[in-house]
């Protein structure tokens, strides 16, 4: 059997974490080499003891089939109110003093939940610098234990968060902080050195070929020193060992990088760019421009103000029905019907348990739910 190694490089800003993930991620494979081992822990090994479908399951169907009539009643229910308290910093040092408590009563799968998901795990590299719930709720969102997930910190996030983000990852064998930390800072050249960091400790693991999932529009901007066609996409990629190797390694990308280091918002171009370099494993090489703008998407969902006004196909976008910051959609409850009908896609960026909590609970346990209708064996089990 080939074990193929996927990288999925994911980015938590600071108002959000994006996290949308459907079934189809176990389609993507990893073979994993762990160079040192935590002490074993005893976990929960009875998956229906984590998978937890609560009462406003039903509720949170109404949103995702229904109407705004659907959103604005539901959110007013006490089921939903009742869960909107957050956990701070403190909290999670606190909860992350009993580490085999923390990961079975916040629902954490301790183990692979079929042969197919345990033979075909994924690696991920998160970058993050603020909101500590937002991220262990993303953790938790795509944990498998058969994973593997490299964490970079930005230098510049308070203390107390840094701690409270080791904390948490100290509970998991498989889960570690990136081994170089950078001052991450927006549309900056940091922001790529950050993803590289992390791919560079991933290569510790052995994997294969590439997945490319980079939306990309062709640019008129060249690199004058080798007549480069600069492409801009999306920030967010999927990739293979072979791939990291080559961007690692190769003297002509480590060129490229150095001069997109004075750029303005690098990680908009740099991984669409490679992604159509020849040469590259995994690439595409697109001239057409008509065939780069259909390009499937398949990392991230995302919605930008422009595109609500500025269709490219002369039709208006998707409207925001939660806020827009920095021109980005902050998903809320009301956009949740229109994202599960995009069910091709692994992620959705952005949301904001602090904006609009009930969008974020929705997903969880819808998550949960196609994990138990995958699993007929696996009963609803909830710790309240």
């Amino acid at each position: 059997m080939k074990l193929v190694f996927i990288i999925a490089i994911l980015f938590v800003s600071c108002y959000f974490a994006a996290f949308y993930v459907n079934e189809n991620v176990n389609k993507f494979s990893i073979l994993l080499k762990v160079s040192s081992v935590k002490p074993e822990r005893q976990y929960t090994k009875d998956p229906s003891r984590v998978l937890t479908v609560s009462d406003t399951y039903s509720d949170c169907l109404k949103i995702i089939n229904g109407s705004m009539e659907n959103v604005q009643a539901v959110t007013k229910s006490t089921g939903f109110k009742h869960k909107e308290s957050h956990l701070l910093e403190l909290d999670y040092i606190k909860l992350c003093r009993d580490c085999i408590s923390f990961i079975n009563t916040r629902g954490y799968i301790t183990s692979p939940l079929s042969n197919e998901e345990r033979d075909f795990p994924i690696a991920y590299s998160i970058v993050i610098h603020h909101k500590v719930e937002m991220f262990e709720r993303l953790l938790r969102a795509i944990y498998m234990p058969q994973n593997v997930y490299c964490v970079h910190i930005d230098r510049k996030s308070p203390q107390l968060f840094h701690s409270a983000v080791v904390a948490i990852i100290s509970c998991f064998d498989n889960v570690f902080v990136a081994s170089k930390l950078e001052r991450v800072t927006y549309a900056s050249w940091f922001r790529v050195q950050a993803d590289l960091n992390c791919m560079g400790d991933l290569t510790r693991w052995k994997y294969r070929y590439l997945i490319d999932d980079t939306v990309v529009r062709k640019s008129q901007l060249k690199q004058k020193q080798r007549n480069i066609n600069i492409f801009v996409g999306n920030a967010y990629f999927i990739a293979t060992r072979d791939f990291v190797d080559y961007v690692l390694k190769s003297s002509e990308i480590k060129q490229f990088f150095k001069w997109s280091e004075d750029t303005y918002s690098p990680d908009e171009h740099v991984w669409a760019t490679i992604h159509r370099m020849p040469g590259v494993p995994g690439s595409e090489h697109v001239w057409d421009t008509n065939r780069s703008l259909s390009v499937p998407v398949f990392s991230h969902l995302i919605t930008w103000k422009s595109q609500q006004t500025n269709s490219e196909h002369g039709r208006q976008g998707h409207p925001c029905a939660g806020e827009y910051r920095h021109y980005n959609c902050v998903y809320g409850a009301g956009d949740l019907p229109w994202i599960f009908q995009h069910r091709h896609h692994l992620f959705a960026n952005k949301f904001d348990s602090e904006m609009d909590n009930t969008a974020v609970q929705c997903i969880e346990e819808h998550l949960r739910w196609k994990i138990l209708s995958r699993n007929s064996s696996l009963k609803p089990y909830s710790a309240e």
